[in-house]
């Protein structure tokens, strides 16, 4: 897998999920999706429990889980725990990782402009807030700057569109990967008219 992907990207490889770890305490900065094997020895840490700890200490790091025969119950789990996606590795590698690498990237960097957004919208928040307490509130805060100032519905709306885009139009797997509610992103949608609401069996 490393040689196949490293025509077109930076690989760092771990022959476990100690090793795996330790590896991204030192570089975690610089590494942008870990794929992870779901199963180890049993003596070693497995995949879905080196996973629960990436997300702690790295909550912005995606993560492709590797498997022969998924568990069910591991599935679930990971999924839970915010793995982007699955590759079997009885496929064909030479097909279907590279596809999955750059659909998770793509997820990733969507979840990192959210976020970004979100942390905008607090700082919008908080300085409209001060204003109207007036003077004496406190330090002011700075205002965006004009380069930065759009339509904050326009950009969700671009990407809410880009996530559906690249889950190919699974409304559920785009909401899953964006972290938020089915209900919440389904109807967002509807809203934009970027899809139509269904109707309900009789």
């Amino acid at each position: 897998m490393a040689r196949l992907l490293r025509d077109r990207y930076d690989v760092l490889a771990a022959n476990s999920c100690e090793a795996a770890l330790e590896l991204l305490a030192e570089q975690a900065t610089s590494v942008s999706l870990v794929l992870l094997d779901i199963t180890f020895p049993p003596e070693t840490l497995q995949g879905d429990q080196a996973l629960e700890r990436i997300r702690e200490r790295w909550p912005w790091l995606g993560v492709i889980m590797l498997t022969v025969q998924p568990e069910l119950s591991l599935v679930l789990k990971c999924t839970r725990l915010g793995a982007l996606d699955y590759v079997s590795k009885l496929a064909d590698l030479t097909l279907v990782l590279p596809d999955a690498v750059t659909r998770a990237l793509a997820i990733g960097d969507l979840r990192r402009q959210h976020e970004e957004l979100q942390r905008e919208l607090r700082r919008t928040q908080e300085l409209e807030q001060a204003m109207a307490r007036g003077a004496g509130a406190g330090p002011a805060l700075p205002a965006p700057t004009p380069d930065r100032i759009r339509p904050f519905d326009e950009v969700m709306r671009a990407h809410f569109t880009h996530a559906l885009e690249a889950c190919g139009g699974n409304m559920a797997e785009a909401a899953r990967r964006l972290q938020l509610p089915y209900d919440t992103y389904r109807d967002q949608l509807i809203a934009w008219g970027v899809v139509q609401p269904g109707r309900r069996k009789e």
